[in-house]
């Protein structure tokens, strides 16, 4: 029986530090992520006349899945969108000379217009100088009260029907659109080329990954950078989401490559690169981060605030994650404004410390709204996750970590939403991390 207990203490023992071990330390993580996004930005920045214009790629680290990198269109400025915004450019210029030749026109209506009803009223102060002496001269036949009428108000002279013509030669367009599609085929290359380096060479920064992790590089689609050739082509990027490329690896295959039991051929080889996929957006999704948006609003929040709407990835397996950045101040001469708890003229030193006990605040509120809303998203599975991953507001001195991590099952929002937990309950099933 002692033998077994003292067993059993050591297992205990075993297992405590196994999960000790297991453990993410997240400052540390950071820390390699930014690292890490840095060396991408380089990597891409190196052909300047198709890929980087500035900025580093977002990073986050998901657990039970690994590392996504996103690179959003507006940090990636292709030779294909140079071509086409030439022609749009060309277009604009067009229609702007257009326009002034229009407003010019309007000018001169607006100016002959004037004078008419200059006209117009010295006839009006004529007739009425001739009536008032009328009056004075009670001799002079009555026929001469009767003022003959006034002749009506000349016409506003018509609109000059100028042509809008900001339309570009169909050869020309053709030739552009050949040009583009040569030089965005170069463009795809060097991009693989790029990603292929980072995961083979410098993928491995990242510590702390499990060998069953993965490590994802992606570009999203930016509808405001898009310039297209023809309307007919337009669609609409709300419904649909497009990857221009994506690269994923598992860290175990790097972990091989790095034992020698993979040659370099063989680890590319194991990289998983999807070209031109699409992903679905999904209106309960979008409704999430839309709820999350006005919850979070500089206008009503009693906290931190958001600045943009929250962008959501879809993994197979695992579920949803959104990134979000929260905001608690707004600086004005030196001196800081906090929406949360309507205070205007904080000092530095006053400001961070009611970023502090605001914290706790906002991580209960987050937990309840997370709930409430969540309870709304239908389109995931039952074993499926909402995370959602918060870069907390800059404060020097404050005690709370850079980011934190909201995660809960959707089993556990089905349940709330039936009535089988209460929200106190499904509030202690939300995990931050």
């Amino acid at each position: 029986m002692k033998r077994l207990t003292t067993f059993l203490i050591v297992v205990a023992l075993v297992f405590k530090a196994a999960i000790t071990l297991a453990q993410i330390d997240e400052a540390k993580m950071d820390r390699d992520l930014r690292v890490a996004s840095g060396i991408l930005s380089s990597l891409m920045n190196s052909d300047n006349d198709h890929l980087f214009r500035g900025g580093e790629p977002d990073a986050n680290y998901v657990e039970g899945f690994g590392v996504i990198f996103t690179i959003e269109d507006n940090m990636v400025f292709k030779y294909n969108y140079k071509v086409q915004y030439e022609v749009a450019r060309e277009a604009q210029k067009e229609a702007q000379v257009a326009v002034r030749e229009v407003q010019q026109a309007q000018r001169e209506v607006e100016r002959a217009q004037r004078e008419v009803e200059r006209e117009y009223r010295e006839i009006e102060r004529e007739k009425e100088s001739e009536r008032e002496g009328k009056e004075k001269n009670k001799q002079k036949d009555v026929q001469n009260d009767v003022i003959a009428p006034m002749s009506p108000l000349p016409p506003m002279p018509p609109m000059p029907d100028i042509e809008l013509n900001v339309g570009v030669d169909e050869e020309e367009m053709k030739a552009l659109k050949k040009k583009a599609d040569v030089a965005n085929q170069e463009f795809a290359k060097n991009l693989r080329e790029a990603f292929e380096t980072f995961l083979v060479d410098y993928s491995h920064l990242i510590s702390q990954l499990k060998p069953t992790d993965k490590i994802l590089l992606t570009t999203k689609s930016n509808s405001s950078y898009n310039f297209v050739f023809s309307m007919d082509n337009y669609e609409d990027d709300k419904k649909i989401e497009k990857s221009r490329l994506s690269a994923e690896l598992l860290v175990k295959d790097h972990k091989d490559f790095q034992s020698g039991k993979l040659s370099r051929e063989k680890l590319v080889e194991k990289i998983k690169f999807v070209e031109n996929a699409e992903m679905v957006r999904k209106p309960d999704l979008d409704l999430f981060g839309n709820m999350l948006k006005t919850t979070y609003n500089s206008k009503y929040t009693e906290t931190y605030f958001l600045s943009s709407i929250p962008k959501y990835e879809l993994l197979a397996g695992l579920g949803v994650v959104y990134s979000i950045k929260v905001y608690s101040s707004y600086s004005e001469d030196d001196l800081y404004r906090m929406p949360g708890n309507k205070k205007v003229g904080l000092t530095k030193e006053a400001r961070d410390k009611a970023v502090e006990v605001m914290y706790p605040i906002f991580v209960d509120s987050f937990k309840e709204n997370m709930i409430r809303y969540g309870s709304t998203i239908k389109s995931l599975d039952q074993d499926e996750k909402l995370i959602v991953k918060v870069k907390m507001t800059k404060c020097e001195t404050c005690t709370f970590p850079s980011v934190i991590e909201f995660a809960t099952s959707k089993s556990v929002l089905d349940q709330f939403s039936k009535g089988a937990l209460t929200l106190d309950q499904a509030k202690k099933k939300v995990k931050l991390k």
